[in-house]
């Protein structure tokens, strides 16, 4: 028994001593993974604005969830940066040491006032070497808890939106006045009292541990420390965070801790621009290439309409308006005499019928096809230079990148040689909530 535990002992201290090979290994491999998928979730943003129409607290959660991953992205990639070049700059030393155990300074020839300071300042090799060695292993598991910190955070605003999506919409529905008044106090009494236990958690969690330090109140505040471990899974990482306040200075880590929360939470609200003359917003007087069929950049999506090009030779100009998913509720207030058969959100393939049990493609039937053709019609409207043209829509899906919306042709051969304006509008809401017609894109062009 004793000698399996001396084994087992002797094999975990070798597999510290030579735990860098595998930290470089995943070091190097996570950042080129991160780097892929941090350009592939820069794009979900775009794919929910052209592809999602969610409700706005569910399109929140989902928003805050891909940004707090972005941002898990951005901190593993820099401190695996980092980590990568402090375990390279300890093997450059461990190979100095191969050759060299010794710094000797006495050799050298300087001063006896210089060489006793150089001797009290400058670090031998070993223990050169071990703080490079904590160093990149703190920082490697520092990482992942930092990581996992966000994520706890993000489960955190999750139940609380869950808490508030519950008071606003669930209890509308119910017609019984008193009741639907008494289940929103209760709601209200859960969502802040969510919201208090989640300051005193994280004042706990930062200033590192100040409410286990009192004998009641830690008796009080156990309940809370069990709850927030259960929900935002800070269970799994409690093991790494113990480690490092029980073994590092807590100033340090403090320190730590406030410099990822102000610089990952505060630096995408921040940008370094000198480009004074040239205004963020304005786009009526910016010429933009996603509108032109010839200009604009592979994989880029076309946002809301576009044409072949900017210079126009042919007798007829092909246009393409794209319909989005959030547009679908105003579409259905301008054309409440048609419904759709498809659900706006999940629909399936599978059915149970009298005549057994189908398992197809989700394909669904419309049995009026060209009534979403005519809501789409009475949707946008165009005009050339500031004259309403009478337009032929027919649904397209177009080949830049499958954007579904609708195509018409548009005669321009009667146009004079210069610049002309294609302004398509399209229904919205006013501050009266009555539907009127909004400028939906401008899209300049020259005909030749």
């Amino acid at each position: 028994m004793n000698s399996n535990k001396y084994h087992e002992s002797d094999w975990l201290e070798h597999l510290q001593r030579e735990s860098w090979h595998l930290e470089l290994l995943v070091s190097g491999f996570s950042i080129f993974l991160l780097v892929q998928a941090y350009e592939g979730l820069s794009g979900i943003f775009s794919y929910l604005n052209l592809h999602v129409a969610l409700s706005e607290q569910i399109n929140g959660l989902v928003r805050s969830f891909v940004g707090i991953v972005m941002m898990g992205s951005v901190v593993l990639i820099c401190n695996l940066i980092l980590h990568v070049f402090i375990r390279g700059f300890w093997v450059g030393t461990v190979g100095l040491r191969s050759v060299q155990d010794k710094i000797n300074i006495e050799s050298l020839g300087y001063s006896e006032f210089f060489t006793k300071e150089l001797n009290k300042r400058v670090s031998t090799l070993d223990k050169l070497l071990e703080k490079l060695d904590t160093l990149a292993s703190v920082i490697f598991a520092f990482t992942f808890l930092v990581v996992f910190m966000f994520l706890s955070l993000f489960l955190y605003f999750f139940v609380a939106s869950l808490l508030n999506y519950g008071g606003s919409n669930l209890f509308d529905n119910l017609d019984d006045g008193i009741i639907r008044k008494v289940l929103f106090i209760i709601n209200g009494i859960f969502f802040f009292g969510w919201l208090v236990i989640g300051l005193i958690y994280m004042i706990d969690t930062l200033s590192l541990g100040w409410m286990k330090k009192y004998q009641k109140v830690s008796k009080l505040y156990f309940w809370i420390y069990k709850i927030m471990g259960v929900v935002t899974l800070a269970f799994l990482y409690r093991s790494i965070y113990y480690s490092l306040i029980s073994r590092f200075s807590k100033f340090r880590i403090r320190l730590a801790l406030l410099f990822y929360i102000l610089i990952f939470a505060l630096f995408p609200f921040i940008k370094y621009d000198q480009y004074i003359y040239y205004p963020d917003n304005g786009n009526n007087v910016k010429l933009d290439d996603v509108p032109y069929d010839d200009t604009r950049a592979e994989g880029i999506s076309i946002w809301n309409a576009s044409i072949p090009s900017k210079f126009m030779k042919e007798s007829y100009m092909p246009l393409f308006v794209r319909y989005r998913p959030y547009h679908n509720e105003t579409i259905k207030e301008s054309c409440s005499d048609w419904t759709p058969t498809k659900a706006d959100g999940f629909n399936s393939g599978i059915k149970l019928t009298s005549n057994g049990f189908t398992m197809n493609e989700a394909y669904i039937s419309e049995d009026n096809p060209e009534g979403a053709l005519d809501c789409l019609e009475q949707y946008y409207t165009v005009q050339l230079d500031s004259s309403k043209i009478n337009t032929d829509f027919y649904l397209y899906r177009h080949p830049n990148n499958e954007e579904r919306g609708v195509m018409t042709i548009i005669d321009i051969d009667s146009l004079t040689r210069g610049k002309h304006l294609l302004n398509i509008k399209r229904k919205a809401f006013n501050k009266q909530k009555v539907l009127v017609d909004t400028s939906y894109i401008e899209i300049p062009f020259w005909v030749e």
